[in-house]
């Protein structure tokens, strides 16, 4: 039969909280499966056993032990597509119910239509989180034809376009509290994702997965900027929602389905490093070498080297020359480029480059006191 012991319990349960009824299913050999009076389970129904064997469209039992395991009322075939799977019997006079009749077998066969339809969806959803988890994890540019061959056939099956670019997105919550942590991850990580999809769904090629307690999103896309953004609407709706944090690491594109393994540890790599500086915002992956080595600083060692940058700086003159820098270094030094998009004179921007070098002793533009600016900047970007 199409249908566990289990479902079709809970099929006659709810079947009979409408009809007020008791009611049996029985499989195609005729033994009862599920039964409101759970005393009759496992037994033999003589009834719906010569209904399967023929071709009635129902068989009235008039009497109590008319057949074997009998009682009476009416029964009916259940079919799907066609095949008869089993039979839905329902108890009592059968003047009262036969009425029902109709109605209840297709009631019972829409329902185990649902209930196949999503074991059917719950298994492809199996498949593409293994083939996600084969496509990140494999070394696709060693695969031999043959093995590359299957690889994009399971891609077509599962209607996953290899050949649009791709940007992955890995979430990691931070739940409020530590206590039972595996259970969190389990349960809270399955609702997140559910919240996630239609939140991506525009494009049908998105696809958002749950990967050893990250929430991975792999968007068709190509614009780190246009990610980047919806990352950050994700992570409002879910802090407004489920009042938890998330960190998140954007990769760079993945023009070629081949590089999809080396974007997945980028959105890592960045994913790590906004959870370890505790950032809780979306953080773009970058292949600069300070990107690893400011990981593996402890955080409290530059936590004082720049409390001793900006010693002699109030908190507010702190971050307008964090701001002064990030226009600076963002537009490769160009003060011209720089002041346009502070909207300000060029002279203004240079008298806050200078005010910079005069309150913390270092100076943008030389050489030797640069790399602690823009150690620092990347720092602040985490």
């Amino acid at each position: 039969m199409l249908i566990t012991p289990e479902n079709a319990q809970m099929i006659v349960d709810e079947i009979k909280k409408a009809i007020h009824r008791d009611l049996n299913i029985m499989d195609d050999k005729g033994i009862i499966i599920a039964s409101t009076d759970h005393n009759r389970i496992g037994q033999l129904h003589g009834g719906a056993r010569t209904l399967l064997q023929s071709e009635k469209t129902e068989l009235i039992i008039t009497a109590d032990c008319e057949a074997e395991g009998t009682r009476r009322g009416i029964n009916l075939p259940i079919t799907i597509q066609g095949n008869c799977v089993g039979v839905i019997g329902i108890t009592g006079d059968p003047d009262d119910v036969s009425d029902l009749g109709s109605a209840i077998q297709t009631m019972t066969e829409i329902m185990i239509i649902g209930i196949q339809r999503q074991k059917d969806l719950n298994l492809r959803e199996i498949e593409r989180l293994n083939f996600i988890e084969s496509w990140i994890l494999s070394e696709i540019a060693d695969m031999d034809v043959m093995d590359l061959d299957s690889f994009k056939l399971r891609a077509r099956m599962l209607e996953i376009d290899l050949f649009q670019p791709r940007i992955l997105c890995a979430f990691e919550p931070r739940p409020h509290f530590e206590a039972n942590k595996t259970n969190y991850e389990q349960t809270q990580n399955a609702n997140l994702v559910k919240f996630i999809k239609p939140l991506v769904s525009e494009n049908a090629q998105n696809i958002c997965v749950s990967i050893n307690s990250r929430i991975v999103v792999f968007f068709a896309e190509k614009s780190v900027s246009a990610v980047s953004h919806l990352a950050h609407r994700i992570c409002n709706d879910i802090k407004s929602a489920y009042m938890v944090d998330l960190c998140c690491g954007v990769s760079q594109p993945a023009m070629d389905y081949k590089r999809v393994g080396e974007c997945y540890k980028e959105a890592l790599d960045a994913c790590r490093a906004s959870s370890r500086f505790g950032a809780k915002r979306v953080l773009i992956y970058e292949s600069g070498t300070l990107f690893y080595l400011i990981q593996s600083i402890p955080r409290e060692q530059v936590e004082c080297l720049q409390q001793k940058v900006f010693q002699n700086c109030t908190d507010k003159e702190k971050r307008e020359m964090l701001e002064t820098l990030n226009l600076f270094f963002v537009n490769n030094g160009n003060i011209s480029q720089a002041s346009s998009a502070a909207f300000v004179h060029t002279n203004t921007f240079l008298y806050r480059l200078n005010k910079l070098h005069r309150k913390t002793g270092f100076d943008p533009h030389k050489p030797r006191d640069i790399g602690t600016l823009y150690f620092l900047w990347i720092y602040n970007q985490l």
